[in-house]
């Protein structure tokens, strides 16, 4: 591997004398040694590179550079720092060694460019991704980030960021677009299974600018950026009731059913699809919105297109009937409005289609919710025929989880009517 090759060549005194470099030399030679450094750690494969540079002793200094007068000598620490993040061992260290807090205060400098600083950039990015990585997998760090700042921090660069439909300026607004995909990546990884952090976003005031992304107007505006801001929405609503309330009240619903008729094969489709599913998760006001908005159509559409997708895109179907099972339970106005949108059909196709598929659970699911105290539903389902293949599903060998669990409850529901 050429990069632990480098790092091998560079030899155990040479390492020793770069540390002293970083502790007691000038700026320019903190700055040069520490590029050194970065260029022997930045292959993905230097892992004996990485842990030579840490055995070393490195990694003290360079946290205690990123508080240096120099930018540059900043940005080639947290360059440092970035590649040592990406081995678990180092995420850790960093946070024992107090380093958290001085790469979140990276996220201090004002990255709302007038004129274009390539150092200015490339030291928010890397502080950025530096985050992202000392959070994975490391639920500790993620809660001391929040502690220290991080994510208020994070925030803010999502409103003095926000990408402009006429910038004069290709690089400054290129870079603009970076920090948000590299941002709303960083919300997701935070939030990620941690119910403080989501608080923190909409405490925050995270929220708003991340449905600004999602909703801008510009053709060209990368892909991972929309797709990124759809999935920290899905993450920040899910199992949480009060960001799902948040996300109805910062205008979600319109840009993400816009972003659901993108085409299933789009990943943002999922994440949208998926994030109001998360939305209707037992809240009435968001069921009520999302009927208003002609979501219910939208999701009925996908799950016919679903019938003849190929398998790389059946979560959007999957996650557009997770979100029509959670629009019916406990709605009799959504109830009615399925099947005035011809959803019943589409569901027991589902049946058909995939047994035994965990879509077809979800199916099985909300045709129970459709069948509940509504005899229209209830006959709409015979009508199709739906009984034999709900009873078919009593026959299927299945998990636990399986479809096949929920059609005696819908059997018994049809059969009161």
């Amino acid at each position: 591997m050429e990069g632990d090759g480098a790092a091998m060549r560079m030899g155990n005194e040479a390492l020793l004398e770069a540390v002293e470099i970083l502790s007691f030399g000038s700026e320019e030679e903190q700055a040069a040694t520490a590029e050194q450094l970065a260029a022997f750690t930045e292959d993905p494969k230097a892992v004996s590179a990485r842990t030579a540079v840490g055995a070393a002793g490195a990694l003290v200094p360079l946290i205690q550079l990123l508080s240096s007068p120099s930018l540059l000598v900043r940005l080639r620490s947290i360059q440092v720092i970035l590649h040592l993040s990406r081995q678990k061992e180092f995420r850790d260290i960093i946070r024992e060694e107090d380093g958290i807090l001085p790469v979140c205060n990276l996220l201090n400098i004002n990255a709302n460019i007038s004129t274009w600083d390539e150092q200015l950039a490339q030291t928010v990015d890397c502080a950025i991704c530096t985050i992202v990585n000392l959070c994975n997998l490391n639920m500790i760090n993620r809660d001391v980030v929040r502690e220290v700042g991080g994510i208020h921090r994070l925030c803010a660069l999502l409103v003095i960021n926000q990408v402009s439909q006429e910038d004069d300026q290709p690089e400054a607004c290129l870079f603009r677009e970076i920090i948000l995909e590299r941002v709303t990546f960083a919300i997701c990884a935070l939030t990620s299974g941690n119910q403080p952090n989501k608080d923190e976003v909409r405490e925050a005031g995270g929220i708003p600018p991340i449905v600004r992304v999602v909703a801008h107007p510009r053709a060209d505006l990368r892909s991972a950026v929309i797709c990124n801001a759809a999935q920290a929405l899905q993450t920040l609503a899910c199992h949480h009731e009060g960001n799902r309330e948040a996300l109805r009240l910062a205008g979600a619903i319109p840009p993400l059913l816009r972003l659901m008729t993108s085409g299933p094969d789009n990943p943002a489709a999922a994440y949208a699809a998926a994030t109001f599913a998360a939305m209707a998760t037992n809240n009435i006001a968001n069921k009520d919105a999302m009927r208003e908005h002609g979501v219910i159509r939208e999701l009925v559409r996908l799950t016919t297109a679903g019938h003849h997708l190929p398998t790389p895109y059946f979560a959007t179907a999957c996650f557009a009937t997770s979100c029509l099972m959670a629009m019916c339970y406990k709605s009799p106005a959504n109830r009615e409005a399925v099947r005035e949108e011809g959803g019943i059909p589409c569901l027991l196709d589902l049946l058909v289609v995939y047994p035994p598929h965990p879509i077809t659970e979800k199916a099985a699911w909300c045709l129970s919710n459709l069948a509940h105290h509504s005899f229209a539903n209830q006959e709409e389902i015979c009508a199709n025929d739906g009984l034999p293949l709900l009873t078919a599903l009593l026959e299927w060998p299945c998990t636990e989880d399986a479809a096949c669990h929920e059609s005696p409850q819908l059997v018994h529901a049809i059969a009161k009517a």
